[in-house]
């Protein structure tokens, strides 16, 4: 699974591999194999959920207006991958504090997790994830 970070910035661009073994998704960025600083190993969460969401300029200030805000509530589209699957999804969060909630596009029920580690990557809404 690749995900795009700002398409054409390939310092911040992901790739999760399947490992059919351990059942994780091995974690690399800008090329590099993604280390835990505490363990020294790769990260390698079961679950990892792409969310898709509206991107706005900060206006704080910093030069050329480069930080970025992503909404955190309402409703947009995700994708999840666990178990080596890719599972179309919708995901919905009424307030700063409520849980997001995960609905499968096909099914229309919640999203159950594999029970271990949940790996969320927010990204634009029209950035690029490929899954080969």
């Amino acid at each position: 699974v690749t995900v795009e970070f700002w398409s054409g910035q390939p310092d911040y661009t992901v790739v999760w591999t399947y490992s059919k073994t351990s059942n994780t998704y091995l974690r690399a960025t800008g090329g590099q194999t993604h280390i835990d600083n505490n363990t020294k190993k790769q990260l390698q969460p079961k679950n990892v959920v792409v969310l898709y969401e509206k991107e706005s300029n900060a206006n704080d200030g910093y030069e050329n207006n480069l930080h970025e805000l992503f909404g955190d509530k309402g409703t947009g589209n995700a994708v999840v991958f666990q178990n080596g699957q890719e599972i179309q999804a919708t995901w919905r969060k009424a307030d700063r504090t409520a849980r997001t909630e995960l609905t499968d596009k096909k099914t229309g029920k919640e999203i159950k997790f594999v029970r271990g580690q949940i790996w969320f990557q927010i990204v634009p809404t029209y950035n690029p994830v490929s899954v080969q």
